[in-house]
This record gives C-alpha cells, sequence and structure tokens, in this order.
C-alpha cells in the first residue's frame, strides 16, 4: 500500500504507519521540516510541487489531509489534482480543524492554534 500525506508536519503519523504498510511519503511546503522529518524518522519527504514529477497519476492507495485542506487557496482545483494521483480504489482521508473539538478544553497550546 502506497501512502501519501500531504502537509506531512512533524512526520509522527507517517513514522507510526511506515512498518505497516509498502510506501509512506510525505509532502510539506516548510524545506526546514522536510529536512527535520527526513533526518529524524528516515521518510520520504518532498514539496507538494514535486509530487507530480516524481509519482504516475493514480499512484496512490490512500492520501491523508490532516489540518491541510483549509490552507488551500483553490480547494476544489487541489482536491481534483490530489484525486488524480488515487487509484481506482483509493481513499482519501480528510481532517479539518473543528470549534468543537475537545482538545480544545484540555490543551492551552491548542487553543492557542
Amino acid at each position: 500500500m502506497q501512502i501519501t500525506g500531504l502537509g506531512g508536519g512533524a512526520g509522527e503519523f507517517m513514522a507510526a504507519i511506515q512498518t505497516d504498510v509498502a510506501e509512506v511519503v510525505g509532502t510539506e511546503l516548510d524545506h526546514e521540516k522536510i529536512k527535520f522529518v527526513t533526518e529524524r524518522h528516515g521518510l520520504d519527504m518532498t514539496h507538494p510541487s514535486d509530487v507530480r514529477r516524481n509519482f504516475d497519476l493514480g499512484y496512490f492507495d490512500v492520501i491523508t489531509l490532516f489540518h491541510v485542506l483549509e490552507h488551500f487557496v483553490n480547494p476544489y482545483e487541489e482536491l481534483i489534482q490530489i484525486l488524480e494521483l488515487l487509484n481506482d480504489d483509493g481513499i482519501l482521508i480528510i481532517e479539518v480543524p473543528n470549534l468543537d473539538d475537545w482538545m480544545l478544553s484540555v490543551s492551552h497550546g491548542y487553543r492557542q492554534f
């Protein structure tokens, strides 16, 4: 199973699943985060603009967007491009912030975010 996480952040989710799947690819806009995740977890991290060059359409089984969609300038167009990277049976998992999230009541740092 090939999985990509768009907006890979610190790479913790990708590191947690890497032994259970064939390949994990993360994307990140911040070049310092790419370097950090690559060095810390040994994961394949790339800039989102490189995904279209490095992977064929329909390559991925699963694509995750954890707290990424709300940052898109043109979400419809960007989602269409993302869906093209999924294979025919692929799964797109999207998580967006929720003002009713229980973490807001227990984490000062999360409220700041």
